[in-house]
């Protein structure tokens, strides 16, 4: 690989951790602005916290709800980027070389190596890595005093 793409990779890479972790950290706001639907357990002040516990602890049968309002906040945020974004967080996926090869058989690629591919049908990928890699390991280590006292209760 020439030193031109290995800076263009470097590049991405950059670009792409930070797009992920400003989705991410927008995702935790938004959720924390939801109050907390685990009643039984009083501790927990927000959905963010219930996303928490139930990573730390045990997944509900409601799990999927939880999983469905992060997926809608994601997408929605995911479909905000910019072509370029889109891209630069693509290139990190583990099996992105088949989406990219899917996605250019199907189109004319720009002979202007400015312009940007269209890869937005790839957005669903995208959703589920930034979900897998940025929101839920955070919220497999995620601490604070609610939450604390809310494992602590369980554990009894």
């Amino acid at each position: 690989m020439d030193i031109q793409k290995k800076i263009a990779l470097n590049v991405s890479m950059k670009l792409s951790e930070k797009i992920c972790q400003k989705i991410a950290n927008q995702t935790k706001i938004r959720l924390q602005k939801i109050d907390s639907k685990i009643e039984e357990v009083k501790s927990l002040k927000n959905v963010w916290d219930d996303v928490c516990y139930q990573h730390q602890k045990e997944m509900s049968n409601a799990w999927k709800h939880y999983d469905q309002a992060v997926v809608s906040i994601v997408r929605s945020l995911v479909k905000d980027l910019e072509n370029y974004e889109l891209n630069a967080v693509l290139l990190q996926l583990p099996d992105a070389q088949r989406h990219v090869l899917d996605t250019i058989k199907n189109k004319l690629v720009p002979s202007d190596n400015r312009q940007t591919i269209d890869f937005s049908e790839n957005e669903f990928y995208v959703s589920r890595y930034i979900m897998r890699k940025y929101i839920y390991e955070k919220a497999d280590t995620w601490s604070n005093n609610s939450l604390r006292k809310a494992v602590r209760v369980s554990q009894y």
